[in-house]
């Protein structure tokens, strides 16, 4: 929209009469927004997951109502008329991550192991279920979490084998544990089976 190479610009603001923005939520606050300012049509913007936050709008982009978009298309319309499947939520769960950790409740063994970690400045009593994975990446919570997976995980290939499935991680290293964790738990799938996926990842 700048390009002046042969004297006037190229598009001017009425060039387009329409224009339509995919994935609208993302494009609002990104360099793609001074298009929409300089274009004068008509705008349609498509999205699953509009923003209101203050400096990220897909409302305001479209000079609509905060969390009232022109038109919605719903889940529940969506699975009716045969587009989409309900989720099944299947509830699990261990002690660990559902009541956190005390120390007091550990074997003596478990003390020492605790005692050995590098805590900084303070060595917490106990560590609540909502911080379990931000502090500490617990082997034997993630493996009993990976063989619950594993046991009843949605089957294909007439039960053969676990469907494909998305584990959703923390953070890139705690990704890659777990991924660590599912080789050393199951080598005959090591290295092809869980895999890693990130923004970071070529061809991911």
């Amino acid at each position: 929209i700048n390009d002046t190479d042969s004297g006037t610009r190229k598009f001017g603001p009425g060039h387009f009469d329409l224009v339509v923005i995919d994935e609208a939520h993302r494009s609002v606050y990104q360099k793609y927004r001074a298009i929409f300012d300089w274009f004068d049509p008509l705008l349609v913007g498509l999205t699953a997951t509009p923003k209101d936050e203050v400096d990220h709008n897909t409302y305001r982009l479209f000079r609509l109502e905060d969390g009232v978009p022109t038109d919605a298309y719903g889940l529940d319309d969506a699975v009716k008329e045969g587009f989409l499947v309900p989720a099944v939520g299947i509830a699990g769960g261990t002690t660990f991550l559902d009541r956190g950790i005390r120390y007091a409740d550990l074997s003596e063994d478990e003390k020492d192991e605790w005692e050995s970690l590098d805590w900084g400045d303070d060595t917490p009593d106990e560590i609540t279920s909502e911080e379990v994975n931000k502090v500490l990446f617990n082997e034997s919570t993630v493996d009993m979490v990976l063989a619950d997976l594993m046991a009843k995980g949605h089957r294909v290939a007439a039960g053969d084998r676990l469907g494909k499935t998305i584990i959703f991680a923390k953070n890139r290293d705690h990704a890659e544990f777990i991924a660590r964790r599912f080789d050393n738990q199951y080598p005959h799938l090591a290295g092809h089976f869980a895999r890693v996926i990130t923004h970071g990842v070529s061809h991911a």
